[in-house]
């Protein structure tokens, strides 16, 4: 039987990080943001207020940290109901188990995932554990012991947790312990079945779509996988909040970077190496800065996201416009380093003909700076994001034209 999870116990980094780079987003209930969106943002359903729901978020945050227990947790949330005056739905305990146990065991597998992925060449395999006892929903006992690659599709949406209050986890395994104790690859159930009705919002008639059976709605997900695997929906939610929310962005690209750059570095190499068919596929490389959606809005342009992307045709123009312009002076190395690069440049600027932004990055060569310019709300076929459409040298003197080039962030 596999035990009970605790919380008390030493946290990984992987997952404290988890927590900590969620932004804080204020929500009326509990599904305004559902899946791969809630990965990115911390948010309790009820608290509308920013400086409550930065309180709650400090308390799980100290919780995780420090090991501990639920009850240690229900003294700290019952000092900020007070303080804040917050009247929320659901029974005061509940209230409390609900908000511990969805962040902590969210943390605790996404931290999980990061650490299978590492090992995964050593350990390629995983196998669903419950917690073996009465409380285990039937859905999720016929997955106990089901044992499948760690890049099946299952895991997809069965990584656990699968659910309000699921105490499922998964344990990696090694092909030598698989032939040591008997233990075989199973075959991997289906996960939605032709007959599954989509899933509705009874209050507002909004359609979720079909779920798997077993699975809570806005739970059939991977935690891990879809916090380094970063995609649009979390940007358009980013432009959308009031200020004092998107003040925290900044803070939020800077620790993002790492995931972004694991996603993206693989990609663009199989860009490079022509070995990539979709040549409009985008990638996300980051997110802009707070003080560059303030600025568009201060200038009439209201950004619909606050992702940047680039697709693979741009890839590869931007290391054609590099050998060209640059006589082969600037490596590979910075366009597998996009990710990186975007979340730490030298200055933002504006450019006053286009409506558009130049990203400036430190490496002066005579006279000259490195740019990545950036179309704001670039349009395709129905996509909108904020695309980097080229890369090159800029005269720094080009650069102190304050007619056509306003800095938004940073300085040159």
């Amino acid at each position: 039987m596999t035990p009970e999870v605790q919380f008390g116990n030493l946290p990984s980094l992987e997952a404290i990080n988890f927590l900590r780079n969620k932004l804080d987003i204020t929500t009326a209930h509990w599904d305004d943001m559902l899946k791969e969106i809630h990965v990115k943002a911390f948010t309790v359903a009820g608290a509308t207020r920013l400086a409550l729901l930065q309180d709650l978020r400090g308390a799980v945050d100290k919780a995780l940290a420090d090991g501990e227990s639920i009850g240690q947790f229900h003294n700290r949330f019952d000092e900020i109901v007070k303080q804040h005056g917050w009247q929320f739905r659901g029974k005061y305990a509940w209230r409390t188990r609900v908000i511990y146990d969805t962040n902590m065991r969210s943390a605790h597998m996404a931290g999980k995932w990061e650490q299978i992925q590492r090992s995964k060449k050593t350990f390629p395999y995983l196998q669903y554990r419950t917690a073996g006892d009465s409380r285990v929903r039937p859905e999720h006992a016929r997955w106990d012991n089901l044992i499948l690659p760690v890049d099946d599709p299952f895991w997809d949406t069965h990584y656990p947790p699968n659910g309000w209050g699921c105490r499922c986890t998964v344990r990696s395994l090694s092909a030598r312990e698989m032939e040591r104790k008997g233990l075989k690859v199973g075959e991997r159930p289906e996960i939605i079945s032709p007959d599954t009705p989509d899933r509705v919002n009874t209050r507002t008639g909004e359609v979720y779509g079909k779920v798997p059976d077993g699975i809570d709605t806005g739970w059939d997900y991977n935690v891990g996988k879809a916090w380094l695997a970063p995609e649009d929906d979390f940007g358009r939610i980013l432009v959308q909040q009031q200020p004092a929310i998107r003040a925290q962005i900044d803070s939020y690209i800077d620790e993002v970077s790492r995931p972004f750059q694991a996603a993206f570095e693989g990609w663009a190499k199989q860009v490079i190496n022509k070995e990539y068919p979709f040549r409009r596929h985008q990638v996300v490389v980051g997110y802009v800065k707070s003080a560059v959606i303030t600025h568009a809005l201060e200038k009439g342009v209201k950004l619909e996201t606050a992702t940047i992307a680039i697709d693979a045709n741009q890839l590869q123009h931007m290391r054609r416009d590099a050998k060209a312009e640059w006589e082969k002076s600037i490596p590979d190395e910075f366009i597998l380093n996009l990710p990186t690069e975007i979340a730490s440049p030298t200055a933002i600027l504006w450019e006053s003909s286009t409506n558009n932004i130049l990203y400036i990055f430190g490496t002066a060569q005579d006279g000259r700076d490195m740019k990545v310019f950036v179309a704001l709300n670039f349009k395709r076929k129905g996509d909108v994001t904020n695309s980097i459409r080229s890369g090159g040298l800029i005269p720094r003197i080009s650069l102190q034209n304050a007619g056509e080039y306003q800095v938004i962030w940073g300085k040159i």
